[in-house]
């Protein structure tokens, strides 16, 4: 005796026979000095084929597994195929007691026919291709690049110099002052992506030493005494501080 198991639905009438398409995915390339080579890659999705009818006097029928009727069967399937939904496919092979290798797979509905024969009680006969599903995410990269301070502004030393100084430049390591006008993430990099290390409170004035432009926006580097090797960024937004001195441009 075989069930047939869509979800917890089960099929009132179990289908004559089931085609199960393990499909490969390989690739044969030639090589200059080696002659053909299979490039061995990850199998095609399995597809699940079979037939099954859908009687509408199914409380006469003797050897019906379930009393769920065609219109039930039908919304549930429009259900799944509509909204792209993930379902469990089983099938039990029984023998007496015993379930020998049992069929469990997550597929979706690829795509499904129906025959309605209206000679024969206007019953209905549905093809119905099932396709495994993969779990798969997606990984988003991060430009390095977006990561990088812009690099320390030099100057020029003012005022008198002799022949040695000529040429010299004196860095400057602070840029700016600014004043937090409300509680204010600190990040470990620029952008809202990264982790939150510490937060600054309204009125406290850091130093800059670095700015960074992300997504249009300017995050300055500062120092602080809140752990994470005492470094950090905040956002450049004029909502969030308030600059009171340039030492650089």
């Amino acid at each position: 005796m075989y069930l047939f198991y869509l979800d917890n639905i089960l099929l009132p009438i179990t289908p004559g026979k089931i085609s199960t398409k393990v499909g490969g995915n390989n690739k044969t390339m030639e090589l200059a000095n080696s002659g053909e080579i299979n490039l061995i890659k990850f199998p095609k999705l399995t597809e699940y084929s079979f037939d099954f009818e859908l009687v509408h006097d199914i409380e006469n029928i003797k050897y019906r597994a379930s009393n769920h009727t065609p219109k039930e069967i039908l919304d549930y399937l429009e259900s799944a195929k509509v909204n792209k939904k993930v379902i469990v496919f089983r099938v039990l092979r029984k023998i007496g007691k015993k379930v020998r290798f049992p069929l469990e797979a997550k597929v979706t509905v690829e795509s499904y026919e129906i025959e309605e024969d209206a000679d024969n009680n206007s019953d209905i006969t549905v093809n119905l291709t099932l396709k495994q599903f993969r779990p798969y995410r997606t990984n988003h990269l991060v430009n390095q690049a977006d990561q990088k301070p812009r690099p320390t502004i030099n100057k020029p030393k003012e005022g008198k110099s002799d022949k040695k100084d000529v040429g010299k430049t004196k860095s400057i390591g602070v840029l700016k002052k600014v004043e937090i006008k409300t509680f204010l993430n600190i990040r470990s990099g620029a952008g809202t992506h990264n982790r939150i290390v510490a937060k600054f409170s309204p009125g406290e004035k850091p130093c800059v030493y670095g700015v960074f432009k992300h997504k249009g926006q300017d995050w300055y580097k500062v120092k602080h005494s809140r752990g994470d090797n005492g470094w950090g960024w905040i956002s450049g937004n004029g909502k969030y501080v308030k600059v009171i001195a340039n030492y650089g441009k």
